[in-house]
């Protein structure tokens, strides 16, 4: 599976159980890009969404459901124990510093680089896109 995740600058996802930022040129960024991949998030996550019910799955096991090729957009979730599905990872970096309570704390070292790419969101003046995938 690929893993897409939002962080900030030092790998803060979430804190105090709510999202650091939202931003919803990442939502179209992610359909735009991998909308040829089946997406999968959570309900805690399906709010972002709700202009692309119909190409999105949503599924509290995304996890454990998806396959390969699929996409799962994670923002409250511990991936750790699912590092041996993760054959690719997309993170969307908010260039800031957010408190959080919650990073990932996924080990990249298996992975590299394979493209970067910063836009202008909607409510940040830069995100960076960066896919890694599994060496």
């Amino acid at each position: 599976m690929i893993a897409a995740i939002c962080i900030d600058d030092n790998n803060g996802m979430m804190f105090n159980k709510r999202r650091l930022s939202q931003d919803r040129e990442i939502i179209n960024d992610l359909i735009r890009n991998f909308g040829k991949h089946r997406i999968f998030t959570n309900n805690f996550s399906s709010i972002l969404f709700e202009d692309y019910n119909d190409k999105v799955i949503i599924d509290d096991n995304l996890m454990s459901v998806a396959k390969k090729n699929d996409v799962c957009f994670i923002e409250n979730i511990e991936i750790n124990k699912y590092s041996d599905k993760i054959n690719g990872i997309i993170l969307y970096r908010w260039n800031r510093k957010y408190p959080s309570d919650m990073k990932l704390n996924m080990n990249l070292s298996n992975f590299k680089l394979d493209t970067q790419y910063d836009f202008k969101g909607n409510s940040h003046d830069k995100i960076t896109r960066e896919v890694y995938i599994k060496c």
